[in-house]
């Protein structure tokens, strides 16, 4: 016994049943502003009393040359790119801002290496336009991105030249945390750094692991001491916030909005000298590059120590966060720094780079770190030393994540607006699709939200 396969029905089916032309029938799902309410609602009734489910979206594609979607590269897998709150907060206010347009967003995680997602997979991608977070520079998807011509929006960086970008004034925002500590009285700092390029998430570190004794030279830190040649640091951040404006959070957590500036690129060459690490020969300052788009060589013997680590990191925000600590550090007359990079942003191995931090002679007094997750795996390293946190040592962070305001104690960090930049980001998709041409990079202010973690000595 055979059966016959029903028809499928058609977009010409809708528009005989309506008595309409298929056009008509056609803006009932791509263009509704064209109709009447009423005449929609008769078309979409007609439509599902026929079966019909609408444009077959493969053809739409073909006959558009859209798919209506927006490639996301990520420099991590999903598990890990989804544990960092920042840039949830960041990817929702993105989708938010493009799904009343139709368009979806889709994932390219990058691998354990973090260097984004594999060419292949950028080439491969069915999308319209690409929006890269906060990738390493060099990273080979954005050459796959180039060659297929498609249109690029940014999120803090890489910086390249013409083309779409928003991100926050790291620099400035680590000097105002540097600032915020040194008129505190402390004088002993230590920096937990964000990782220089990815490597393989090690194993979980057992508590033991993590202690270095006191006294002993930690492996992955770095001490600025007198005398130390200075990096050649060829250009002050643009746009740098000033250590003036300091905010203190309100009980209710309310904050003044922050406003989009443009960037300046005209600053002049920053001449000052800040401690270097010695003997090795300084690197090539990656943040000479700015927005030209080039990327220096690294000279000399590869980073073997924190502060080098940090100073040659693949990241512009890593490399700006920490010229905005030295400098102001530099300035206050304070010449001994420890810094110790995390080599994965993972909880266990961020715990063991604190545990350098505050195992090292003399402890320091004041931690910074380049994000609250940072400084939370700083608070959870300082209490298994029976550290007080601030009493025995200050820790500040960079975000201001939702948990920064009811962890233990409550966290002074530094504010961007991580919701304003993934709203304007997804802005400029929006605008480039339309054919509009990219308008200069867009640098949000930042603020210092004041809380518990923090106090004098």
């Amino acid at each position: 016994m055979s059966t016959t396969r029903r028809r499928r029905p058609t977009l010409d089916d809708v528009a005989e049943a309506v008595g309409v032309s298929r056009a008509t029938v056609s803006n009932a799902y791509n263009r509704p502003d064209q109709l009447s309410a009423k005449l929609r609602e008769e078309i979409l009734r007609a439509a599902r009393g026929l079966g019909y489910p609408g444009p077959n979206p493969t053809a739409r594609s073909l006959a558009t040359s859209r798919t209506g979607a927006i490639a996301f590269l990520l420099d991590q897998s999903l598990s890990a790119a989804f544990s960092d709150p920042a840039l949830s907060i960041t990817l929702d206010a993105l989708a938010k801002t493009v799904d009343p347009t139709g368009h979806a967003l889709l994932l390219l995680p990058g691998r354990e290496t973090q260097d984004g997602p594999p060419a292949e997979r950028v080439l491969a991608a069915q999308a319209d336009i690409a929006v890269a977070y906060s990738l390493a520079d060099g990273t080979a998807a954005l050459d796959a991105v180039h060659a297929r011509v498609l249109p690029l929006v940014i999120i803090d960086q890489p910086p390249l030249p013409a083309t779409a970008r928003v991100g926050c004034d790291d620099h400035g925002g680590a000097s105002l945390a540097a600032h915020h500590l040194v008129e505190l009285g402390h004088r002993r700092f230590g920096i937990l750094s964000a990782p220089r390029v990815a490597v393989t998430p090690p194993a979980e570190l057992r508590p033991s692991d993590t202690a270095t004794p006191p006294g002993s030279a930690p492996a992955n830190a770095a001490r600025l001491s007198p005398g130390d040649a200075p990096p050649d640091r060829s250009a002050k951040s643009i746009g740098a916030t000033r250590p003036a404006p300091v905010t203190a959070a309100s009980s209710t957590g309310k904050r003044s909005p922050a406003t989009p500036r443009q960037l300046r690129t005209d600053r002049p060459v920053d001449k000052r000298q800040r401690p270097h690490v010695g003997p090795c020969t300084p690197q090539t300052d990656r943040l000479a590059e700015r927005d030209t788009g080039r990327t220096p060589e690294l000279t000399g013997p590869a980073p073997h120590t924190g502060l080098e680590s940090a100073q040659a990191s693949a990241f512009r925000g890593t490399r700006e966060r920490l010229a905005g600590y030295l400098d102001v550090l530099t300035a206050a007359g304070i010449t001994e720094v420890t810094v110790s990079e995390a080599p994965w942003l993972a909880a266990s191995t961020a715990r063991a780079s604190a545990t350098v931090l505050l195992t090292a002679e003399p402890r320091p007094t004041a931690l910074l770190c380049m994000s609250d997750q940072l400084a939370f795996a700083a608070i959870a390293a300082a209490r298994r030393l029976g550290l007080r946190v601030p009493e025995d040592v200050s820790i500040v962070g960079f975000d201001d994540t939702p948990q920064a305001s009811w962890s233990d104690p409550p966290l002074t960090t530094v504010r961007q607006d991580l919701a304003g930049k993934g709203r304007i980001a997804g802005e400029l998709v929006l605008r480039l699709l339309e054919g509009d041409s990219a308008p200069p990079p867009i640098e949000l202010p930042v603020s210092l939200i004041i809380r518990e973690s923090t106090t004098a000595i």
